[in-house]
């Protein structure tokens, strides 16, 4: 976790923003939407991955199983629009995995291959009823 990486402490299992912004850290508010509608909102570090921001937060629906190495789909998504215009396009390597991934939509995504930055303020990430 990456709190860890800059010696923070956590308090009743989160850091605050106020924490990340003393390190010149940038942050990005990303928003997770579950199957059944309930949706979390956490915060994630600029230069990471949409995975890497769910797995800190403990989101269920991504497992990640290959730790980001873009060689499975198990933390396939959905990147819902205007973000889906607005972030790098997947590369051949990624749109190769995402023909196994469950239920694939023109909008799904691995997140391990979506990098948070400045385009991304706000993304809203759906996650699919299952992972393959």
């Amino acid at each position: 976790m990456v709190t860890a990486q800059f010696g923070l402490r956590e308090r009743g299992g989160s850091v605050t923003l106020r924490s990340f912004h003393r390190f010149g850290l940038l942050m990005t508010k990303v928003t997770f939407v579950h199957p059944d509608g309930t949706r979390e909102t956490h915060a994630g570090i600029d230069g990471e991955t949409v995975m890497d921001c769910a797995l800190d937060h403990g989101v269920a629906g991504i497992r990640a199983q290959c730790g980001g190495a873009c060689i499975c789909v198990t933390c396939h998504c959905y990147v819902e629009s205007p973000w889906s215009e607005r972030i790098v396009p997947p590369r051949a390597d990624e749109l190769e995995m995402l023909e196994y991934a469950w239920e694939r939509e023109p909008n799904s995504r691995l997140a391990c291959q979506v990098i948070l930055d400045a385009a991304c303020a706000g993304i809203v990430i759906r996650l699919p009823l299952r992972q393959a």
